[in-house]
């Protein structure tokens, strides 16, 4: 009989590889102060959604981003993408603009409608009325709702239920041609330049909102400045997040890096939605061991495996679990009244 070995497919590997990028991406960003304070406002409710505004040359900006991270509109665009791919936003399509093949700006593109006979431009809309009241049906080149009735002679104005639009027409003043589609093209003024629309490029824009699924998790990390502040009130000078240049060469990061004197304090923290285990600890170790640091703190919400914790405590870390970010400041406090 063969053995059969037990585990993950290849597919089912792919797929766990690929669930843990976003993963790992959120925990990067949301140990950023910058996104942090991008996200408060979405977190507190004071900004229900990210939208773009659009200035003279038209393309989109997010000004909230932009002056926040004191960054460009490109960077504002590149920034928000990270966190649409680390799931922490939802974007939603907002509008899409048409963007010139050959300058690549939408500024000076305006839609050309031609006469698909002449190629003419000047182009007149004619309106086909029907005045239901008598059953006479015209054309009007003026405002339908301006229009009288050539057969009773009634305005729109005193009846307007009765009078209504049941068809449009073109005429084009060059060749005086008629004719019910146009022919579209986009004309590029800066480039002087007209395309069709299978040639010009599409630019779609979208507006941005917090991810329903991980608002307690961001939420969370927004919390991360009261452990900053339990740390700065024994006296310590705190980075967050901190990084340490191991005996690898390497700098290694922290969530948080604490000094007094000569003495240093590397603080990380994991959240999870369950019980955190070994292999979500193996970085922390793994940076720890590379590091010369006093003391090493493991900070988890909400809670910790007995197995990981003594994988944790073998390699010099303390562990401070607790429900929520509030309750870990409240033992870190504890903690620090110890050393």
């Amino acid at each position: 009989m063969r053995n059969v070995k037990h585990g993950l497919s290849d597919n089912d590997g792919r797929r766990v590889k690929a669930q843990s990028k976003p993963v790992e991406l959120r925990g990067q960003l949301l140990g950023d102060q910058t996104i942090q304070m991008i996200l408060s406002g979405l977190t507190e409710g004071s900004v229900a959604e990210i939208e773009p505004t659009f200035d003279s040359d038209r393309m989109p900006r997010y000004l909230i981003v932009e002056n926040i991270a004191k960054v460009g509109p490109a960077e504002a665009r590149s920034l928000l993408e990270k966190m649409k791919d680390a799931d922490v936003l939802r974007k939603t399509f907002y509008e899409r603009l048409i963007l010139c093949p050959q300058c690549k700006s939408p500024a000076e593109i305006f839609i050309r409608h031609k006469c698909p006979k002449c190629g003419g431009l000047e182009i007149e809309r004619i309106s086909i009325c029907e005045h239901s009241t008598c059953g006479s049906v015209w054309e009007v080149r003026t405002l339908p709702e301006q229009a009288t009735c050539p057969k009773c002679h009634t305005g729109a104005i005193s009846d307007k239920q009765a009078f209504r639009v049941i068809g449009i027409t073109w005429l084009c003043r060059k060749c005086s041609s008629k004719f019910d589609r146009l022919e579209e093209a986009f004309f590029c003024r800066s480039c002087d330049r007209e395309s069709r629309l299978a040639d010009v490029e599409l630019l779609d824009v979208y507006s941005y909102s917090l991810n329903p699924n991980v608002k307690e998790e961001v939420q969370n990390a927004l919390l991360l400045p009261i452990l900053k502040k339990t740390l700065e009130e024994w006296g310590l000078q705190v980075e967050m997040p901190g990084s340490l240049v191991g005996s690898s060469g390497i700098p290694q990061d922290f969530t948080i890096i604490a000094k007094k004197n000569d003495k240093c304090v590397a603080v990380d923290l994991i959240q999870a939605h369950e019980v955190v285990d070994v292999p979500a600890v193996l970085a922390s170790c793994a940076k720890l061991s590379d590091v010369k640091t006093e003391i090493g703190l493991l900070l988890v919400v909400p809670a910790i495996s007995d197995q990981a914790r003594a994988f944790a405590m073998a390699h010099r870390l303390v562990v401070i679990e607790g429900n929520d970010i509030k309750e870990v400041a409240i033992k870190l406090q504890d903690f620090l009244k110890t050393i």
